[in-house]
């Protein structure tokens, strides 16, 4: 080959690497509102939501690892948990009726008044008791069933970015990755009291991401996400912290 071929075929061997390396290193953006109402139907701010971009991979395995744990999670409590709910509202309907008694005899000032007045005391505490009984079971899956704590099982994200006050953002990804959007809003220093948000994106949809009250993430739309997924060759057992 004369040197001048070489020399030629050189650069544009040059340029190529320098055109790949650039692509690979670009980000895209990803244009959003954010936007909440309390249950009232009026605004809520989002100033300072905490937003971040995961790879596909990341947040699919991770999803893998969750289903697992809630699956048997509701295998092992879930007759407990319906027997708990069952009892709770067949409580609550004895409360109802009671108070609905008392309204009829205080109307007709029945002499059978304290009669009913103390009926209705019992029936209360009693839906009072199973409702207790009912929320400790579903506080023992907490660690599970509590979106956020997927989230908080997510490795810290390269970079994080904030909704401004009308709720506008744009975060950044790398560019023609799969991946998601995940959002957080911390609503005091209780975990519990965090909302969450997920939303698969991709770079080229071109259009701006819109999450509200709709989209907020539960247990039942997580397992949606999670069951919906193609399920990857995943190890035993939970990644290595």
């Amino acid at each position: 080959m004369p040197v001048r071929h070489l020399f030629v075929f050189t650069i544009a061997l040059a340029l190529l690497a320098g055109l790949y390396f650039w692509a690979q290193g670009r980000t895209a953006h990803f244009p959003g509102v954010l936007a909440m109402q309390d249950i009232e139907g009026r605004e809520v701010s989002v100033e300072g939501a905490k937003l971040a971009w995961y790879p596909a991979d990341v947040v699919e395995q991770q999803l893998q690892f969750w289903l697992a744990d809630y699956d048997e999670w509701r295998r092992v409590n879930g007759l407990q948990i319906r027997a708990a709910r069952n009892e709770w509202n067949q409580r609550v309907a004895l409360r109802d009726e009671a108070a609905r008694i008392l309204r009829v005899a205080e109307r007709a000032n029945s002499s059978d008044l304290q009669i009913c007045r103390a009926r209705h005391r019992e029936s209360a505490a009693d839906a009072e008791d199973a409702l207790r009984r009912m929320e400790q079971f579903g506080s023992s899956g907490d660690h599970i069933a509590d979106p956020f704590r997927f989230f908080a099982s997510l490795p810290a994200p390269s970079m994080e970015f904030s909704a401004k006050a009308d709720g506008e953002f744009s975060v950044e990804a790398q560019q023609g990755g799969r991946g998601y959007l995940v959002v957080v809003m911390e609503r005091g220093d209780d975990p519990k009291g965090a909302i969450v948000w997920l939303r698969e994106v991709a770079d080229g949809d071109g259009e701006t991401i819109k999450l509200a009250n709709s989209d907020i993430l539960t247990v039942d739309s997580l397992a949606k996400i999670a069951r919906s997924i193609k399920k990857p060759d995943v190890p035993e057992g939970p990644p290595d912290e």
